[in-house]
């Protein structure tokens, strides 16, 4: 347990992993007090993302006592540790997201570095502000990736969600075609609506022998997969010659089993995608532009839709009814939403 974290007067209220698996509680606990080079923030809204809800499946028994989770969020920073930066960011409307396990944005106050802050502009609200990193940065990380790499052509898994729907938007505007691969109806009818594009429907029993046919009119030969399992290897094996996968994610809670003649004989390649190590991968002047890309992107190409705000005491139901439609809208914890 972290030993870092003095305190200053006063409670909160913070979300913690409870003792028996899967179970949240909330607990109120000291309000941290930011250390050099740190600020305070008080928080206005989080929302659960997929990532946020991955890292609660793999809390470690060592970890219960102290860690709070939530990855990114929106807020007033109200006290500053030493230094230039710190002191610059007192008092301002921020987006920011954690640095440290045991002080996520799932709490009415997190200790984060003032470097993980970036001011919101008037044209952001709060709740848009709150989702500025996870989705964004990805999307924007996908997308250059893909012109870099020079793909022409993109299969997207899980496209009719919040980062799927950016990831198109983005794309389209690189004039790279994506093929969307969604799961219902309803999505395949709003994503056709929004791009005018490829949209299949993996529900559709006919759907690998119509992907088979838009693979081969478009050879793409990047795959973007949030889910995972044997989907996977199967989408892989009929695309072209040197063709990427990227995992991102295991919605389907299954294993990847991949043949290996997919990977050898074709030149294939899978890899796998955490945004926290692209981030670290970028200098300080790529990091900038990309955050002040993803702001110019929510305030005026992109809202993300919410579907609810939710206190803390209802993040645990609220997680269930996000699993079973995520393309529905984001939910937010509601913290100080009056900031």
């Amino acid at each position: 347990m972290p030993t870092k974290n003095p305190l200053v007067h006063g409670k909160m209220k913070a979300l913690f992993p409870g003792k028996i698996p899967g179970v949240l509680e909330v607990r109120e606990v000291p309000v941290p007090e930011p250390d050099k080079g740190e600020v305070l923030v008080k928080m206005a809204y989080a929302p659960l993302n997929p990532s946020d809800i991955n890292r609660l499946k793999s809390i470690g028994e060592d970890e219960l006592a102290y860690f709070i989770p939530g990855l990114e969020g929106s807020g007033i920073v109200v006290r500053a540790g030493k230094g230039i930066l710190p002191a610059y960011m007192k008092g301002k409307r921020v987006a920011c997201n954690a640095a440290y396990s045991y002080s996520g944005t799932w709490a009415e106050y997190m200790v984060t570095k003032a470097s993980r802050c970036f001011p919101l502009p008037g044209n952001i609200s709060d709740e848009q502000g709150a989702m500025l990193f996870v989705n964004p940065m990805t999307a924007l990380a996908f997308r250059n990736i893909a012109v870099h790499e020079k793909h022409k052509a993109v299969i997207s898994q899980a496209a009719g969600s919040a980062l799927g729907q950016m990831v198109l938007q983005l794309l389209q505007k690189e004039k790279i075609t994506v093929i969307n691969l969604v799961r219902s109806d309803e999505q395949e009818k709003r994503l056709k609506s929004l791009s005018g594009g490829i949209v299949i429907n993996t529900n559709n029993p006919d759907c690998y022998s119509i992907l088979r046919e838009v693979i081969h009119a478009f050879s793409p030969t990047l795959f973007l997969d949030p889910v995972g399992g044997e989907m996977h290897d199967v989408i892989l094996s009929l695309m072209p010659e040197n063709s990427k996968s990227i995992i991102y994610g295991t919605l389907s809670g299954e294993k990847l089993e991949i043949n290996p003649r997919t990977l050898i004989a074709a030149n294939k390649t899978i890899t796998g995608f955490f945004l926290g190590h692209f981030l670290q991968q970028q200098n300080g002047v790529q990091l900038l532009r990309m955050v002040l890309e993803a702001r110019r992107f929510l305030s005026r190409e992109h809202t993300i839709q919410v579907r609810e705000h939710v206190p803390l005491e209802k993040v645990q139901d609220a997680i269930q009814r996000y699993m079973q439609n995520m393309s529905a809208g984001k939910f937010l914890v509601a913290l100080h939403p009056d900031n």
